[in-house]
């Protein structure tokens, strides 16, 4: 896995956020909005018009996490069947978006230590995870599955510590956020080691550049806790 994310997605840098178009058999273009499974989801089964979804590719993280503050707010104006059944409750779903977009003007959502380079947006897969990874008979990669969920994405999301490191999405841990953070801060330590192994073994051979690397990154969201 870490050889995907340093060897593959770590070194495609890309201008905007959004879905890719495939010009000729060797170029690509961003020039749609990205689909995400979240943006999926919310019209699936959330009840969301697709019409409110943002119809174009942005430019920069910032206009990212604006775009996906307002989504947050169209889906509680577009809830049904009782979703918001007391004020707090309702009070608490509004308030989350609000504070992504306070945070993205203020610029409280970037990574200091990211260099301007690296600030490029990366192709990143919202589906990445080892159930979607084919492996041969002698474990090695060969292969993976459910790619439609890939779109260019903002440098704070594609160096993210990775939530599949316990194969359980953190809403969905039976012992709450707390214990999710314990349990994974745990085997990101393990992750990391390996990360930075990977990461000097190609630098010495030349096939990683300094700004390409992950671990970095991904020890400051943790120690921060935005992520």
């Amino acid at each position: 896995m870490a050889d995907i994310l340093l060897q593959q997605l770590s070194k495609l840098y890309l201008p905007g956020v959004g879905s890719l178009e495939q010009i000729d058999d060797f170029t690509f273009k961003v020039a749609h909005r990205p689909l995400s499974i979240h943006m999926n989801e919310l019209v699936r089964v959330g009840t969301l018009l697709r019409s409110k979804l943002q119809n174009s590719a942005v430019e920069s993280s910032s206009f990212s996490f604006d775009a996906l503050a307002d989504l947050h707010m169209d889906h509680l104006t577009h809830q049904r069947n009782d979703a918001v059944k007391y004020a707090p409750g309702c009070q608490r779903k509004k308030n989350s978006p609000a504070a992504v977009s306070r945070l993205s003007r203020e610029n409280q959502l970037a990574t200091p230590s990211l260099s301007q380079c690296s600030r490029i947006l990366k192709l990143w897969c919202d589906d990445f995870k080892p159930s979607n990874v084919l492996l041969n008979e002698n474990l090695q990669i060969v292969g993976l599955i459910d790619l439609e969920f890939t779109y260019a994405a903002p440098t704070e999301i594609s160096s993210a510590p990775p939530w599949w490191l316990l194969n359980e999405q953190i809403e969905y841990w039976p012992d709450g956020i707390e214990a999710w953070m314990k349990v994974h801060d745990y085997r990101l330590q393990t992750f990391l080691k390996v990360l930075i192994k990977h990461e000097d073994a190609l630098l010495r051979y030349g096939r990683l550049e300094e700004d390409q690397m992950l671990s970095g990154p991904m020890r400051e969201k943790q120690r921060s806790g935005i992520f």
